[in-house]
């Protein structure tokens, strides 16, 4: 039996005892946030639009469809390069996509080489770099859609409904402008009213309507062989 006179020590211990415990388990516990407490979360990276064409060539009795899926350029402007005064106005552009032969029976080499194009209206002062223009855009060339076979001699045929991934070679994409006017050409630069390929080899494209250009390199102008263009396009 315990004596009389020494249970209220007893009870002081017990009560210290669980009090120590009741603490140990609030520093354990994880702790909640107090009501109404703002919720923060991570910004969401910006992204980059995606834009795919896909259009069929044909070749004395060969076909390919090739698919392509770019990043919509996105220009920015930099003075790290420029002459005092200046700015470059620069962006680079990433491709990927497939050739599938579509002769049926039969392998091919696809020899085949299109031009990745940005139209701009007329209207536009990108058309004022010595662009090609024709009677309804001028035409930024973004880069070059190669076959492996065209690309590089000794590469085997596709074989029949096989693909191969494309071989993409971007344009150095770098205009000089006035400094103080760079913001505006930031702008103009990121306003293409659509895209599409222009033939660069002896495959002519399905659906394809040529326009007559002009420009700087060009001499007296070229003629352009244009697919996948932007609806409502006037090819002339």
């Amino acid at each position: 039996m315990i004596p009389t006179q020494r249970i209220p020590a007893l009870l002081l211990t017990l009560a210290t005892g669980l009090m120590l415990v009741a603490c140990s388990s609030t520093v354990d516990a994880p702790s909640e946030p107090p009501h109404n407490a703002p919720v923060i979360t991570a910004s969401p990276v910006p992204t980059t639009p995606m834009q795919t064409i896909s259009y069929g060539a044909g070749y004395q009795g060969y076909f390919v469809k090739t698919t392509v899926s770019f990043a919509q350029p996105v220009f920015s402007s930099s003075i790290v390069n420029a002459p005092p005064g200046s700015s470059d106005v620069e962006a680079t552009v990433e491709a990927q996509g497939t050739i599938t032969n579509d002769t049926p029976g039969r392998a091919t080499y696809s020899l085949t080489g299109e031009g990745l194009l940005a139209l701009y209206n007329l209207s536009s002062p990108v058309c004022k770099k010595g662009l090609p223009t024709s009677k309804s855009a001028c035409f930024l060339i973004l880069g070059s859609i190669l076959s492996p076979q065209g690309a590089q001699a000794g590469q085997a045929p596709i074989p029949p409904d096989g693909d191969e991934p494309i071989v993409w070679k971007p344009s150095e994409l770098t205009f000089s402008v006035p400094e103080g006017e760079a913001e505006t050409w930031v702008k103009a630069f990121n306003a293409p009213i659509g895209y599409a390929v222009r033939q660069g080899s002896n495959w002519l494209l399905s659906g394809s309507c040529t326009v007559f250009v002009t420009g700087e390199g060009l001499g007296d102008g070229a003629d352009f062989s244009l697919a996948s263009y932007p609806p409502g396009f006037k090819c002339t």
